[in-house]
């Protein structure tokens, strides 16, 4: 199949609604992403566990439903809501410089030697961006198409 008869294969929306040229529309893919963490352990930067980055799951918001009599019928609202884990998964590498970072990073939390804990919770959090990307690596660049900041506890 030709390249050019690609973008003769997409769904027909009626006039005005969209270009005649459209061509296929590209889903969003789960192994496009980056994962970028700042303030994750004590050396910078953290650069190299950005490139060791496996799998990482989008924080995902739940809310429980409360129900509302209301004469003769209910009526359900969105009550408190719940923020679900996130999971990252890294690999190691040759030099252990994932090891090392991740060590660094509990050591804040948590000096086993010294059997201390952080003054507060500044001293050990850590914001990790989770960046949905298309794929683009050409002259175009890579866009991003969805940002998320979560602010871990680690």
């Amino acid at each position: 199949m030709a390249v050019a008869s690609l973008s003769k294969l997409s769904v027909a929306l009626p006039p005005g609604q969209s270009a005649s040229n459209q061509g296929l529309l590209m889903p969003k893919l789960s192994y496009r992403f980056r994962v970028t963490l700042t303030n994750f352990g004590v050396t910078s930067p953290t650069t190299e566990l950005t490139k060791q980055v496996m799998n990482c799951t989008r924080p995902e918001v739940t809310w429980e439903n409360v129900v509302l009599d209301v004469y003769n019928s209910k009526v359900k609202i969105a009550g408190k809501y719940t923020w679900s884990d996130i999971t990252l998964v890294v690999r190691d590498d040759a030099t252990n410089a994932v090891s090392r970072l991740v060590g660094e990073q509990v050591q804040k939390q948590f000096d086993f030697f010294e059997q201390a804990s952080a003054a507060s919770g500044i001293d050990y959090k850590f914001t990790a961006n989770i960046e949905l990307l298309d794929g683009g690596n050409g002259a175009y660049g890579t866009n991003v198409g969805r940002t998320t900041r979560t602010l871990a506890t680690g």
